[in-house]
């Protein structure tokens, strides 16, 4: 079996694995052990491609951008060797297509998930478990990131989540939101929950729940909201409509030349993926009103 050496982003790996699952292997899988060490979840969870995973200490992005198999093999089938650097991000980052990445492999954009029965009881357990059991109808979900990413990449802070979500509710009372992220994202999603609580919004709080579990309630969702992270990957090849966030050009270019590389172009072009860079709440809010027609589809 061979080893494999990438980086431990989960979007990162997810572009891998809609690859990887038509190889025909299975994969010893390497990671950067730096913090916050949250990545060996996605590999857990896709044995297809995983038999395993590790984290490995001082594996660092730059030795796996220098060592990429990538800069000497274009085709799966010329990689032959058993111990070896992968990474799909420097392909994306200049603009070109998953497609014409390892071309030689078909590209898969649904992935599926080795989640358990407690996973799905769990889900469902957090999403109907308010209002006295009522069952959710309009579940929207919101992911905005730590203080540390905002204020990194110039994304939004609570006051301008809650801006969007207001404006929402308001054209929506059925809505529910429902707050998801690590549990290192609880800085600023706690002080959104505030808001919440303030304006009597009702919002579901799923912060800290293991990877597994938030792969069954993106499931349930009716729509999901990103800053850039995996989560919105993720959700994309759940088959699930959602609106993720790139960083502004000025401090992330590379970043933001991914934007339209990975998923599905008809997903593309008809916004069931709508991927923007940071704008006002109220240009988002208008287009999912007007142009995505999001309350007309719920």
């Amino acid at each position: 079996m061979r080893t494999i050496k990438t980086c431990p982003g989960i979007g990162d790996s997810i572009w891998l694995f809609m690859k990887l699952v038509n190889a025909g292997e299975q994969f010893n899988w390497q990671i950067s052990a730096s913090p916050p060490q949250r990545g060996k979840q996605i590999f857990d969870l896709m044995p297809q491609v995983a038999a395993s995973c590790e984290y490995k200490p001082g594996l660092g992005y730059s030795e796996i951008k220098a060592r990429n198999i990538m800069n000497i093999c274009r085709l799966w089938r010329t990689i032959r060797s058993q111990d070896f650097y992968l990474s799909i991000n420097a392909h994306l980052e200049s603009g070109r297509r998953i497609e014409e990445f390892l071309p030689d492999l078909p590209t898969t954009y649904l992935l599926e998930y080795a989640t358990t029965e407690y996973d799905d009881d769990k889900a469902e357990s957090l999403l109907h478990s308010v209002f006295q059991g009522v069952r959710l109808r309009r579940a929207i979900g919101i992911y905005g990131s730590a203080y540390s990413t905002q204020r990194a990449w110039g994304l939004w802070d609570e006051k301008e989540w809650m801006r969007l979500i207001y404006q929402m509710y308001k054209t929506d009372s059925d809505l529910i939101f429902v707050i998801i992220g690590a549990s290192f994202d609880v800085d600023l999603g706690g002080n959104l929950i505030k808001l919440l609580d303030e304006q009597g919004i009702p919002y579901i709080n799923t912060i800290g729940e293991p990877l597994s579990v938030v792969i069954e309630i993106l499931k349930r969702l009716n729509y999901f909201i990103g800053f850039p992270s995996g989560l919105s990957i993720l959700n994309e090849t759940l088959g699930k409509d959602g609106f993720m966030f790139y960083p502004s050009p000025s401090v992330a270019a590379k970043v933001c030349n991914i934007m339209n590389t990975w998923a599905h172009p008809s997903r593309i072009a008809s916004g069931a993926y709508k991927a923007a860079l940071p704008c006002d709440p109220i240009d988002v809010y208008n287009w999912l009103k007007n142009d995505y027609k999001l309350f007309d589809r719920l």
